[in-house]
């Protein structure tokens, strides 16, 4: 390994296509706490994001460097998921790059979180390393969150492009799970020995919080049911469609036996439409408060890309979980820990089976955040070398 690389600190640049801050979604946790695991292992990290209206520009409160790029175009925030989505609207960002290129090519190694921002690889140094982190299949994606044939033609195409550019120029392609590596190989072709299998992680496992003062705050109905049930998630349409059957079919199915609190951006929508035995707390930062041995984890996702990082979650806070096939996708190694059920089997399984708090510690430990950074760095000292070893010579 050069010993200049060794010696001298590493500086990555993520690039991220939304403000990160607050983490309340999966995929700014995703970025978040890389980058902070990074900085633990010595890593100068730089995370390079749209400036959010209201939001401060310098942070003093994350272990990253924030840099937030303030540039006339608000449309993404404006129209999101009307009637296009979010990740098509920002696709289109005139001047973000313009002043940068020379800012751009300090960096040993430049990594692009989703393909928003693919335009910016040709501001890069030549033999700058690049990795794209796919958060999700961003193709298949962004084509669930289109309400109509004709956006979902639109939006599938400019973002199939830009995804195309970033698997084939990329010298490393992160992703979340096998299933999105295969179909990655699919759509572009992509090698299997160019991608790392990077998955959704936690912090170490949690220690439930116990005592009278941090109960959740059930409501009255919700708290004498002998069973408790959680869904937690951010506003995009496979949690929209989960919290759709959790209160439309399954709720109303187990008025006796089981209280929901659906947690997370993803209730707003349905506010008005829980039964008695449903509770709603839209609250992205409000997870702990719900989340205990005794209370069901629910994953009833049949659609979407990526993983989804609530089930690991759930897992690391001592809860049972439900879920369907599909929604233990990228977590395979905790799949024993989780009772895996179809749609139409979620009542009965609420309804009589037994949920014992999984034991799934020592397979936790493999997602911490901290070492899936540790493999990460080696993936980029690698690069990094490849990348200088022309000069040695």
């Amino acid at each position: 390994m050069d010993q200049r690389i060794r010696t001298q600190r590493m500086r990555i640049l993520l690039i991220a296509p939304y403000p990160v801050l607050p983490p309340s979604t999966g995929g700014k946790i995703r970025i978040v706490r890389i980058a902070e695991a990074l900085v633990d292992l010595g890593i100068e990290v730089t995370v390079l994001t749209p400036f959010k209206p209201g939001q401060k520009r310098h942070r003093r409160d994350v272990a990253f460097e924030l840099r937030q790029v303030v540039y006339p175009f608000l449309l993404p925030f404006l129209l999101t998921d009307r009637p296009f989505p979010f990740m098509y609207l920002v696709s289109h960002h005139p001047w973000f790059g313009r002043s940068m290129q020379s800012w751009l090519r300090t960096f040993d190694l430049v990594q692009f979180e989703h393909v928003a921002f693919a335009d910016l690889l040709h501001r890069l140094a030549p033999g700058q390393p690049v990795v794209y982190d796919a958060h999700n299949v961003e193709f298949d994606y962004v084509r669930q969150e289109c309400g109509s044939e004709w956006t979902r033609r639109i939006a599938g195409d400019r973002i199939r492009g830009l995804e195309r550019i970033l698997v084939d120029e990329s010298s490393l392609v992160l992703t979340c799970s096998t299933e999105d590596r295969n179909r990655l190989g699919e759509l572009y072709g992509l090698a299997q020995e160019k991608v790392l299998i990077i998955q959704n992680g936690i912090h170490s496992p949690v220690s439930p919080m116990n005592g009278t003062a941090t109960d959740p705050p059930w409501s009255d109905r919700v708290a004498r049911l002998p069973r408790k049930a959680m869904f937690s998630g951010s506003d995009v349409a496979h949690n929209r469609q989960a919290v759709a059957f959790i209160v439309q079919q399954l709720a109303p199915l187990l008025r006796q036996t089981c209280g929901f609190i659906i947690q997370g951006e993803c209730g707003r929508r349905f506010l008005n439409q829980g039964g008695d035995n449903v509770d709603f707390d839209p609250h992205w930062n409000t997870f702990r408060q719900y989340a205990r041995p005794g209370v069901v984890g629910l994953n009833p996702v049949v659609q979407g890309s990526g993983s989804n990082l609530k089930l690991a979650h759930y897992l690391a806070h001592g809860m049972p979980v439900l879920s369907t096939e599909f929604g233990v996708r990228g977590f395979m190694d905790v799949a024993p820990f989780v009772h895996v059920r179809a749609l139409e089997a979620f009542a009965e399984a609420l309804r009589s089976e037994r949920f014992e708090p999984p034991n799934a510690g020592a397979h936790l430990a493999r997602l911490s955040w901290g070492a899936l950074a540790a493999r990460l760095r080696d993936s980029y000292l690698q690069l990094i070398e490849r990348a200088q070893s022309p000069a040695k010579k």
